[in-house]
C-alpha cells in the first residue's frame, strides 16, 4: 500500500532541501515524491531535479507561472499512481517513521482516512511542541465525528498534513478536488467538503509532521483580496453542512469561531488595499450580516477595536487604526 506525497512549492530554494531529505530519510521505502514546481523563479528548479536525478521515486511536474497552490496539488493528486496519498508544505519536513506508521495505520484498519499529530516548530528543534487533535485513537470513528470536529475547532482539522488519504475514497467522493480559485485556505474547503462523504477514519497518537511556523510568516500575512469573498463564503458552507448532516451545531458557534479568519483579513489587508478598496469589503451585504451576527467579544483588541468602529459606521477610523497599528508591529 505505497504512499504518494504531493509537494507543490513556489520559488522555495532557502527551504525545499531539508523537506526532500526528510522524506529520502524515511524508514520505509514504500513512496513516491512529486513535486509540482509552481513557476518558481529562483533556484528550487536546480534543486528540484539534482534529487530527482538521483532518485527515480522523485517525479517533477511544472510550469511557467505561478498558479496556486490548489491547481499544484490537484495536478500533483493526478500524476501519482499510488494507493494513498500525502501532502508535504516545501518549508516543513516529516519525521522519518511517517510513511512506516501511517501507512501501516491504513492497513491495519482499512481506513480511507488516517489522522496524525503533528509538531509546531520556529525553526528551532528545543521549541518544538506537539499538537494533539484529543480525539480518540487508534479506533475507527465516524465522519460525523470528524464533521463536528470542525466546529469544536479541534487543532489540525482542517490541515493535509497531518493525514493520509485513500485515492479511491477522493476519485469516487470529490473528483473535483481543490478548489482552484482559493489561494488560502484551499486544505479547510477540500477536507470540509471530503469528510461529509462517508468514510472510515482513524486518528493515532504519533507526531509525525513537523509544521515550520517560522517558514510561513511572511506568506501569511499575504493577503489577497479574492481570500475576502471566500473566507465569507466558508461561513456558508459551514452553516450548509451544519444542516445538511443534521449536525446541531448553534449558528452562533459558526459565526464566532470564523470571526477570527475575516478580521484577520481585513486587519492586514490595510497594509495593501487603499481605503476606497476597504470600504468596498465591508459594504458587501455577506459581511454586514456576519457583523451583525457575530458576538466579536472574543476577537484580540487589535481586530475587536476595527470591528467596532465599523459596526457604529466609522469605516475610515478603523482603517487608519489597522493600519498605524500593522506600521507600528
Amino acid at each position: 500500500m505505497p504512499l504518494s506525497i504531493i509537494m507543490p512549492c513556489h520559488n522555495s530554494a532557502a527551504t525545499i532541501r531539508g523537506a526532500i531529505e526528510s522524506v529520502i530519510k524515511q524508514s520505509s521505502g514504500d513512496w513516491e515524491l512529486i513535486i509540482v514546481n509552481d513557476g518558481s523563479i529562483d533556484n528550487t528548479r536546480q534543486i528540484i531535479k539534482e534529487y530527482a536525478g538521483k532518485d527515480k521515486r522523485i517525479k517533477v511536474l511544472e510550469w511557467n507561472g505561478n498558479k496556486g497552490v490548489a491547481t499544484a496539488r490537484n495536478a500533483g493528486i493526478e500524476m501519482s499512481s499510488y494507493t494513498y496519498i500525502g501532502f508535504l508544505d516545501s518549508d516543513d519536513t516529516l519525521d522519518e517513521r511517517f510513511v512506516e506508521r501511517m501507512l501501516e495505520t491504513a492497513y491495519k484498519f482499512n481506513c480511507d482516512i488516517v489522522w496524525g499529530q503533528y509538531k509546531l516548530t520556529n525553526n528551532d528543534e528545543d521549541s518544538l511542541r506537539i499538537v494533539d487533535n484529543n480525539i480518540p485513537k487508534n479506533e475507527v470513528f465516524s465522519n460525523i465525528h470528524l464533521l463536528k470536529s470542525f466546529y469544536n475547532s479541534t487543532p489540525g482539522i482542517a490541515s493535509l498534513c497531518n493525514k493520509i488519504y485513500s485515492r479511491n475514497y477522493i476519485d469516487r467522493e470529490l473528483p473535483t478536488r481543490f478548489n482552484p480559485e482559493r489561494r488560502r485556505a484551499e486544505d479547510w474547503e477540500f477536507n470540509l467538503t471530503l469528510f461529509q462523504k462517508t468514510g472510515n477514519f482513524v486518528s493515532i497518537s504519533d507526531s509525525l509532521y513537523i509544521y515550520d511556523r517560522s517558514a510561513k510568516t511572511s506568506a501569511m500575512k499575504t493577503f489577497i483580496d479574492n481570500d475576502f469573498p471566500l473566507m465569507l463564503r466558508s461561513i456558508e458552507l459551514l452553516l450548509d453542512c451544519n444542516i445538511r448532516n443534521n449536525l446541531g451545531i448553534c449558528n452562533k458557534e459558526i459565526y464566532k469561531n470564523t470571526g477570527y479568519p475575516i478580521f484577520e483579513h481585513l486587519f492586514h489587508s490595510t497594509l495593501t488595499n487603499s481605503y476606497i478598496s476597504y470600504r468596498l469589503k465591508i459594504k458587501d451585504e455577506k459581511f454586514k450580516d456576519f457583523l451583525i451576527k457575530t458576538n466579536l467579544s472574543s476577537l484580540p483588541l487589535s481586530y475587536k477595536l476595527p470591528a467596532l468602529f465599523i459596526k457604529f459606521n466609522m469605516p475610515k477610523i478603523a482603517y487608519l487604526f489597522s493600519k498605524v497599528l500593522n506600521m507600528l508591529l
